[in-house]
């Protein structure tokens, strides 16, 4: 194995820490440790925060002895944020049992997705894969009942813009008597950008459904085929081509237990639901990362599937520039009718008087045609920021 050289502040220091990061994690050792000694604590952790690998990188060092040689500044410190995650991961699985709970009591069987029930699946302990959220599915037609839950269990609705076309999830957070802050995101559709929102519906993904005995009786997840599908989509959909490392290892993870079959069954679907060059860029990049074993057959065939790319609308957010003004317009084209295009721009220009009020600060109406230019100028400044 060849070093992997450590960060500096010189060009591409956040590439820098993902290669570094994700050798130690691959290989478990770091074979050269020259330069240890003068490396930012700070960076350090805040490298370890962005990618989510704190608890994995620590677990890595420890099981291949390798920690004896760490300066003691930088053990202290990764320790202390590994420990603290973990009470604050044990206080999080107790609120999830009880949201559980109070969402069945109501009659609504959410589905777990994304980090939360992998943590539970696929990783040799739950604390291992740190989240900021929860993320459940459920069915459009619970999303008024699940408010009500939501709200009997003490939690606080976002104050997001609404939407048929442009929204399909709500933010609910409470912070308990320990002072830890709980998020769960209530998804009705599993993504917001247009060509993703219905890949995958809730009937279809319930029907195939897959229970988490960790959690309880109410704890349901989706199939691995299904989960890798989603996690190749959701770094792309909501995060720009991501090379966040914990969602690369979320999929490095879900490959490596597939079978034959289900590599089969992912194939088909990738291709059914016309997202192969997506499907192909989170597998390889994981596999660049992490030395994925997997068939060659595997990213050979979504590559071929792929190589017509202009063909699947997804494979537009693999753009390497990709900017707001391109969501939007990849948003607009997957619209097939003119009547939700037009109403798709209306939803944008004109969200509701009352979200715009609570986002300004304002009970005064008469402020309302300044807020909406105020709003509709700093979103036209916004169509060149990146995602």
């Amino acid at each position: 194995m060849t070093p992997v050289q450590l960060p500096t502040s010189t060009a591409s220091p956040a590439f820098a820490w993902e290669k570094w990061l994700s050798a130690i994690l691959r290989d478990g050792i770091l074979l050269d440790t020259r330069g240890l000694a003068d490396m930012s604590t700070t960076d350090f952790l805040t490298a370890c925060t962005t990618h989510g690998v704190a608890p994995l990188l620590y677990r890595q060092l420890h099981q291949h002895q390798a920690w004896s040689v760490w300066p003691t500044a930088l053990q202290t410190a990764l320790a202390h944020q590994v420990h603290l995650h973990a009470a604050i991961d044990a206080l999080r699985e107790q609120e999830l049992r009880a949201v559980l709970d109070g969402l069945a009591q109501h009659g609504v069987q959410p589905l777990l997705m994304k980090g939360t029930p992998l943590a539970y699946t696929h990783y040799p302990a739950p604390d291992l894969r740190p989240r900021s959220d929860t993320d459940m599915l459920i069915a459009k037609q619970d999303c008024e009942t699940a408010h009500l839950a939501m709200l009997d269990l003490g939690y606080t609705p976002s104050n997001a813009v609404s939407g048929e076309l442009i929204m399909h999830q709500r933010l609910y957070t409470k912070t308990d008597v320990h002072g830890v802050n709980h998020v769960y995101d209530l998804h009705w559709k599993i993504s917001n950008p247009v060509c993703f929102a219905d890949l995958l519906t809730f009937d279809e993904l319930a029907s195939a459904s897959v229970p988490i005995p960790a959690l309880g009786a109410c704890a349901r997840t989706l199939q691995p085929v299904h989960a890798l599908l989603l996690a190749c989509i959701h770094r792309v959909a909501h995060h720009h081509n991501s090379r966040c490392l914990i969602w690369l290892y979320d999929i490095h993870l879900l490959v490596t237990r597939l079978t034959p079959d289900m590599q089969t069954a992912f194939l088909q679907l990738a291709q059914n639901k016309h997202v192969c060059a997506v499907c192909h860029d989170g597998l390889q990049l994981a596999q660049d990362a992490f030395h994925t074993p997997m068939p060659a057959a595997l990213l050979e065939v979504l590559h071929v599937a792929a190589s017509g790319g202009s063909t699947e609308a997804t494979a537009h957010f693999l753009h390497p520039d990709q900017r707001q003004w391109r969501v939007l317009i990849s948003d607009w084209r997957a619209l097939p009718r003119w009547r939700d295009q037009l109403r798709f721009l209306k939803e944008h220009l004109m969200p509701p008087a009352n979200y715009v009020q609570r986002r300004y600060g304002t009970r005064h109406r008469a402020l309302l045609p300044l807020l909406y230019l105020h709003r509709a100028l700093r979103g036209l400044l916004r169509l060149w920021w990146k995602p």
